[in-house]
């Protein structure tokens, strides 16, 4: 006999949450869902080719309760898996959770909450790290809210936040029709890094974020298989990435390449630390044949705005090194043998290690 929760012609959220291999951890993530304080929610299920056990605990709670749809498919990966969810959602809002996570019973309420009342297109907040129960980081991302407040609903302040803070779509609402009416979801050839490409054409399209004071959402560290020091050739899938934000703004006729250029080199950079050696020439490459001069003057700008809009000094100085480096680089992107020396000496200092080595010769 199934259980009558949630149940409505009126959805307020759906929650997405794609699964695979996670028996240990997903009756913890389900069970917080099912006893939300947000009424009308319905929860849709994604088993992506478990073999461990989580597809009959699936099953299980898809038969007891009611707001919960299931669907099945082959092993294709997160992002295959949250697009079969977006597809099937009927809540003015969506959301997703990864399903060895878990979030706090009144969660989604202050968020849905949130951006009805500010008749917002995304609702956002913090987030926790969540280590063991006598182990949990808040990461309340002050910075951000900041920001949102200070944007007041002007869309044209709205990619900051984006600039300033991790692409988890995990902790935030997004209005469902926005994302129909732009085709916005998840593309099967991206490996790695699926919420960077969604999020981005989210922030792009957004007339109205929202900040909550909120860090209920546990996300889970420390999981083996969880894929989060990769360094193989998917981090080539960065580069299609931007490409393919490139493309949706040209298809829209949105304007925000300053802001885009500025993400673009700021990730890239950033994942240079990760790369394995046998793809590092490729990456390389690839990364300065993109550093144009334009794309390094809207970086530049970007950095030192954003660096004065959250009051990071350091960051300041760290800019002033970086930037006219990262110049040089572009420069000379034609003669490897001068490029890649002054890559990985930006690299170096955005580490913070030049601070660090300094104050070791000071003392």
């Amino acid at each position: 006999m199934k259980h009558e929760l949630f149940i409505s012609e009126n959805v307020k959220l759906s929650i997405i949450v794609p699964v695979f291999n996670t028996k240990e951890y997903l009756a913890r993530c389900l069970d917080s869902l099912i006893n939300q304080d947000l009424s009308e929610v319905e929860i849709i299920l994604v088993d992506d080719g478990s073999c461990d056990g989580s597809e009959m605990i699936c099953r299980q709670y898809a038969e007891k309760y009611s707001c919960i749809k299931l669907i099945r498919q082959e092993n294709s990966g997160i992002a295959v898996a949250r697009q079969k969810g977006m597809e099937n959602v009927r809540g003015k809002y969506f959301t997703f959770c990864d399903s060895d996570d878990f979030v706090a019973p009144d969660f989604y309420k202050n968020l849905y909450d949130a951006a009805e009342k500010a008749d917002a297109d995304i609702a956002q907040c913090g987030y926790s790290l969540y280590y063991s129960d006598e182990n949990i980081v808040s990461c309340p991302d002050s910075a951000t809210g900041v920001v949102i407040r200070r944007a007041n609903g002007d869309c044209s302040k709205i990619m900051d936040v984006l600039l300033l803070s991790p692409p988890l779509t995990v902790r935030r609402i997004h209005r469902t029709s926005l994302a129909q009416k732009f085709t916005i979801g998840f593309e099967p050839d991206i490996r790695i890094a699926e919420d960077l490409l969604f999020s981005s054409q989210m922030f792009l399209i957004t007339k109205k974020v929202v900040y909550v004071n909120n860090d209920g959402y546990f996300y889970r560290q420390s999981r083996q298989g969880r894929q989060t020091q990769i360094g193989d050739e998917r981090l080539m899938d960065f580069f299609l990435i931007f490409d393919k934000l490139s493309n949706f703004a040209d298809r829209y006729i949105i304007r925000r390449k300053k802001e885009i250029a500025s993400l673009e080199i700021n990730t890239l950079v950033y994942q240079i630390p990760r790369l394995e050696e046998r793809i590092r020439p490729c990456y390389y490459q690839q990364f300065l044949s993109r550093l144009t001069c334009g794309k390094l003057f809207f970086y530049t700008w970007a950095s030192f705005v954003y660096c004065w809009k959250i009051r990071l000094l350091k960051y300041y100085a760290l800019n002033a090194l970086c930037c006219p480096l990262l110049m040089l680089t572009a420069v000379f992107r034609n003669v490897p043998m001068i490029a890649v020396p002054l890559l990985d000496a930006v690299v170096f200092m955005r580490k913070g290690n030049f601070f660090k080595r300094f104050k070791r010769k000071i003392v």
